[in-house]
């Protein structure tokens, strides 16, 4: 016999979801590329993860809901940028 059981434990809590190509580690410290759609522009922003599922990752800390990241070359963008500030 199989059940599917859902445990809720405290309450609910709405975060962002970004994809899993979209933080670069750095040991213990993750990242992630915020875009700013007004002037083209990217921030380094370090962010808490959460939940891993499939290609999904939970930000709980650091990231807003609507805010965009780069989710495609976000490890290309962090390595132009180190070459760039040398």
């Amino acid at each position: 016999m199989f059940a599917n059981v859902s445990i809720q434990v405290g309450d609910p809590m709405v975060s962002p979801a970004i994809p899993r190509t979209s933080v670069i580690h750095e040991g213990a410290t993750t990242r992630v590329w915020v875009a700013n759609p007004a002037d083209f522009s990217v921030e380094l922003r370090r962010v808490q993860l959460g939940l891993i599922k499939g290609g999904l990752v939970q930000v709980t800390d650091g990231l807003s809901p609507g805010e965009r990241v780069v989710s495609r070359g976000a490890l290309f963008v962090d390595q132009m940028t180190a070459a760039l500030r040398r």
